[in-house]
């Protein structure tokens, strides 16, 4: 198996999480799309501690997200 990321080769038993096309830090939604056995285990987890974070909180999505109250303000980092 190949992620589709790194582009590595890998046991299957390296891809163990599941990819969300739009990250949990944008809302939880029903039906949510999600990717499956394509990302390894190691890369989703970098995207998600890296880029998902900043996006989620250093943009204008996160700063409306804590000026209308969806996520508490103490949650914000800057």
């Amino acid at each position: 198996m190949k992620c589709v990321y790194c582009l590595k080769d890998k046991k299957p038993s390296d891809f163990r999480k599941v990819e969300h096309v739009i990250p949990q830090a944008f809302g939880k939604f029903k039906n949510n799309h999600t990717l499956r056995k394509i990302i390894c285990t190691d890369c989703n987890q970098k995207f998600g501690d890296i880029l998902e974070i900043r996006l989620g909180r250093d943009t204008i999505d996160g700063i409306y997200r804590t000026l209308f109250g969806i996520i508490p303000a103490n949650d914000f980092k800057h």
